[in-house]
């Protein structure tokens, strides 16, 4: 079995939002509300520093003001030392709301990880996001999961 420091890989993560999960917020969401984002990254050859990611996401959260959904691609470089990684990103996408239509949003984020097992990794987000369904405000948000990488054959 191949211990795999996420090089030259396919990672498939899920996250929570922590602040939505556990408190109630002053826009009427209770605690436990869904917010759920997930993830597909391709993840390049481990070189000295880390690797190159780039992914695309999905994120849905059931929220009291209408279903939010956000539909991104995004790109980081994950550096690395042993088991610990730490990825700063940058992404775009589309926030889709009921009622509000469709708009486009940035989002910025450094993303700390922790191998727990060979292919098994702790995640923490911490992102910024661009909230162009609120009148372009930024909003700041932590996220909690797990995520999965499978190796790829190496063809170098």
């Amino acid at each position: 079995m191949q211990v795999m420091q996420s090089q030259n890989a396919v990672g498939f993560s899920a996250s929570l939002d922590n602040k939505l999960t556990f408190l109630e917020d002053n826009h009427g969401n209770m605690p436990f509300t869904l917010d759920l984002s997930t993830k597909m990254s391709l993840q390049g050859y481990q070189k000295k520093l880390g690797y190159l990611q780039i992914a695309i996401k999905y994120e849905y959260a059931d929220l009291s003001s209408g279903d939010f959904h956000r539909y991104a691609a995004e790109v980081g470089y994950v550096f690395t030392n042993g088991a610990l990684g730490l990825m700063p990103s940058v992404g775009y996408g589309f926030i889709g709301r009921e009622n509000r239509g469709s708009t486009q949003s940035w989002e910025f984020g450094i993303m700390p990880s922790f191998l727990i097992i060979p292919n098994l990794k702790l995640i923490v987000g911490f992102v910024w996001t661009e909230r162009t369904d609120l009148l372009g405000q930024y909003r700041f948000n932590i996220n909690t999961g797990l995520q999965f990488d499978i190796a790829l054959k190496d063809y170098r």
